[in-house]
């Protein structure tokens, strides 16, 4: 090998090395490794398949239908894999520059190609990609966020489902009281031991009753598909009533808000995405000051040249290296006064919803602690009283002790408490459901019945 040659080896050494670092895949950080690895097995649960309605009889049945159809939650998840995507772009060079010139006229140089690589500012690429990966962090918790949201919809909806078939049940045996009743009064005016006016007003209450339960029964399709968008269905008639949703609700004492407070910022998502946002802009800001530092240019450059008369071509290789000139300097003042206003929108939004976060929880709670200590009063006290209260007025009614309006009222009075009964169940789910979507994990606090 020629002294020469040896030296076109050398210069070569520099831009094979710069091809290589170029061409050759950067390793994935570990945030993203664990955030692909989340991001398949979360994936993995989100085939989405056939359901059939008949098949839905408890909870866990709509959130496992919802969670595999909702297409809402579905494009969140989509949002979080384009995110993850956007990391190995972060972390790449921009494209390498190959020129090739052709001398036309008669000169020493017959032609040359040249490879050049623009490099970023020292830790602009380090910097990009833990942005990418804060952008990415962001949007796997606004997925979790837009799971809780999902989740509490469900319960509302299955709530209100459940509270309108209770509420179409009791309405129902209330007309068929109504009936058995009216069948008394029309034998007893027959007979003449009633009044005319007792057999109209059981009549007028009878149709008043029955207005009532039509409406009810107006109210189910709608209610249906309520239920049935959250779940991606369009089923050809209302679905199945729930009769029981299968899951005991803790103690009103157990579920305080200062107990739950402290937990709030550690687990709610949305406020844990506005965090990774917020990171998203503290790297913006570096970056920004890093636009007005020179950026890197190095290549290499290879020439055939006109050999002497009777020799070959020579060729030679030379190495390129340049800088850019960041002159314009207000420019890049104004990307980093803009990046530091960003940063500083993100951070107060964050606090201004943490506020409204503890605000939603401690309506939650007193929300679920009314609605436990009305159910209670209704089931243990109220309800009870109610149903004796029929059976004594009845025997009253029957026997002369009182008057037929007297009666009424102890049948009003049942079915309002059995309705206001069946509204604190519904509310008190609902409260558990808002409770635990800002504390980030609802299904520990719906635990199954035994």
């Amino acid at each position: 090998m020629t002294n020469r040659q040896h030296v076109y080896r050398t210069l070569l050494k520099g831009p094979i090395a710069l091809a290589a670092l170029v061409f050759l895949p950067a390793c994935a950080t570990p945030r993203e490794q664990t955030l692909r690895q989340t991001h398949t097995e979360v994936g993995e649960a989100f085939p989405s398949h056939t359901v059939d309605p008949a098949t839905l009889t408890s909870l866990d049945d709509y959130l496992a239908a919802a969670y595999q159809r909702n297409p809402q939650l579905r494009a969140a998840y989509h949002r979080w894999e384009a995110a993850l995507e956007g990391v190995p772009q972060a972390r790449t060079l921009e494209d390498p520059s190959l020129t090739g010139t052709l001398f036309l006229e008669q000169m020493d140089t017959r032609y040359k190609v040249s490879l050049s690589q623009m490099f970023p500012a020292w830790g602009t690429l380090r910097l990009r990609t833990n942005q990418a990966g804060a952008r990415a962090q962001a949007a796997m918790h606004a997925f979790e966020a837009e799971r809780l949201d999902l989740f509490e919809r469900v319960v509302r909806a299955l709530m209100e489902y459940q509270y309108l078939e209770q509420a179409t049940r009791s309405t129902a045996e209330h007309v068929r009281l109504l009936e058995e009743l009216q069948e008394v009064i029309t034998a007893r005016y027959r007979s003449g031991s009633t009044q005319y006016p007792d057999w109209i007003k059981i009549r007028i209450e009878q149709e008043r009753a029955q207005d009532r339960l039509a409406g009810l029964q107006d109210q189910r399709l709608y209610r249906s598909e309520v239920l049935a968008a959250l779940l991606h269905l369009q089923p050809d008639a209302p679905l199945p009533w729930i009769s029981n949703l299968a899951f005991s609700a803790p103690p009103a004492d157990a579920i305080r808000f200062e107990d739950l407070l402290p937990q709030l910022d550690i687990l709610n998502p949305e406020l844990r995405a506005m965090d990774a946002a917020i990171e998203v802009a503290e790297h913006a800001v570096h970056l920004a000051r890093r636009r007005g530092w020179p950026r890197l240019m190095i290549g290499a450059e290879w020439m055939v040249m006109e050999g002497m008369e009777g020799q070959g071509d020579d060729t030679d290789v030379g190495l390129m290296a340049g800088i850019t000139l960041p002159l314009w300097r207000s420019g890049y003042r104004a990307a980093r006064r803009a990046a530091q206003a960003e940063q500083e929108a993100r951070q107060q939004d964050r606090q201004n919803r943490h506020n409204q976060v503890r605000a939603e929880l401690a309506m939650a709670t007193t929300q679920y602690q009314d609605a436990s200590r009305r159910l209670e009063r209704f089931n243990t006290s109220l309800l009870p009283q109610a149903q004796q209260a029929i059976r004594v007025a009845r025997q009253a009614y029957a026997d002369g002790r009182m008057e037929f309006a007297g009666m009424i009222d102890a049948y009003r009075t049942l079915l309002d408490l059995q309705l206001l009964a069946a509204r604190a169940e519904a509310d008190r789910g609902i409260a558990l459901a808002d409770i635990g979507c800002c504390l980030g994990d609802p299904e520990t606090l719906f635990e199954k019945e035994p």
